[in-house]
């Protein structure tokens, strides 16, 4: 008897889900109908229905979510989800629908999600599309630096030509977006040549030959005014960049060589190796004195340059081949 109403029991179940499915097949075909005549709402309402019945219909949700993404609903995230959830496969098919609404996305933000969501869920997708991420870029560039960024970031990872995605680096870099690290990626495909002449400095001072001992208005320590603030106006940022050596070859040692931020300001102390020194000093405040160089021995001779960071070129960028 027991054994007679398991069997029942699992014909009534196979019956059951049977019954679920038959219900399941002919309502998304009904579905699909509304979709194809543009009654979406009745498409929505009707797969709501489905996977509340059958919460594991893969068909559904990936119906559901298609339908909510292209209506620029948000929760088309969480039907494409559970589709995957369901079924591993759908992935794919997600990632196609991710693919097409980027090429019909009304605004660059969505393009670049929906593209990053498409190659997420099939890396296939982006196999050949360096390219068309690179025009995408060029669309961001002059209205948003940071998702221009981003696209040119991605573009590079998907097989866009090195040098057009170190031309957009400079772009943004010469529009003052993170100008340092940019500049330092285009570098490394451009040259540091070309990087240079874009973001050349202005030279507001420079010496006409080597300062030495015998220039220094007090030869007894060796100090040399290298200019007064009244001919020279210095701004912030400016900076003095020190260029020295001494003729035996033979190292500085800090007490050689100081430079002086005006006559009631501490020394800056260097040290220097192999007999050359570079130093720049910053500055980062204006005042009305001197800037003097003092020097400890005879034989060292200085070349002093000033120089202030400049607009760079955009039209050098502009026309870099």
């Amino acid at each position: 008897m027991k054994k007679n109403l398991v069997v029942v029991a699992m014909a009534f179940v196979a019956l059951f889900v049977s019954a679920q499915s038959v219900f399941a097949f002919g309502e998304l075909g009904k579905a699909k109908d509304y979709v194809d005549v543009g009654m979406y709402s009745e498409a929505i309402d009707l797969l709501k229905a489905i996977v509340k019945e059958s919460p594991k219909n893969a068909e559904a949700h990936f119906l559901l979510g298609k339908i909510y993404l292209d209506k620029g609903y948000s929760n088309f995230v969480e039907e494409f989800r559970a589709a995957v959830i369901s079924d591993g496969s759908y992935r794919k098919k997600i990632g196609q629908e991710y693919f097409k609404a980027a090429n019909q996305a009304g605004s660059c933000e969505k393009t670049f999600e929906y593209l990053v969501n498409a190659f997420d869920c099939d890396s296939s997708l982006a196999n050949g599309m360096g390219s068309q991420i690179l025009a995408f870029a060029e669309r961001a560039k002059s209205k948003n630096s940071e998702l221009a960024l981003r696209f040119y970031d991605l573009a590079s990872r998907h097989g866009a030509s090195q040098r057009e995605v170190a031309k957009g680096y400079l772009y943004l870099a010469a529009n003052g977006y993170n100008t340092d690290e940019l500049k330092a990626k285009a570098e490394a495909v451009l040259g540091k040549d070309t990087i240079e002449k874009i973001f050349a400095p202005t030279v507001v001072f420079k010496t006409e030959k080597p300062l030495t001992w015998d220039d220094a208005f007090d030869k007894e320590h060796g100090d040399i005014a290298v200019f007064d603030l009244a001919k020279y106006p210095l701004q912030r940022d400016d900076a003095i960049i020190l260029t020295s050596i001494m003729s035996n070859g033979q190292p500085f040692s800090g007490q050689e060589i100081k430079i002086y931020r005006g006559k009631n300001f501490d020394p800056e102390w260097y040290v220097t190796e192999k007999g050359r020194f570079k130093e720049t000093v910053n500055i980062d405040y204006s005042d009305n004195g001197y800037y003097v160089i003092r020097i400890y021995r005879k034989n060292i001779k200085v070349n002093v340059e000033v120089i202030r960071k400049s607009e760079p070129s955009k039209q050098l960028v502009a026309n870099i081949n």
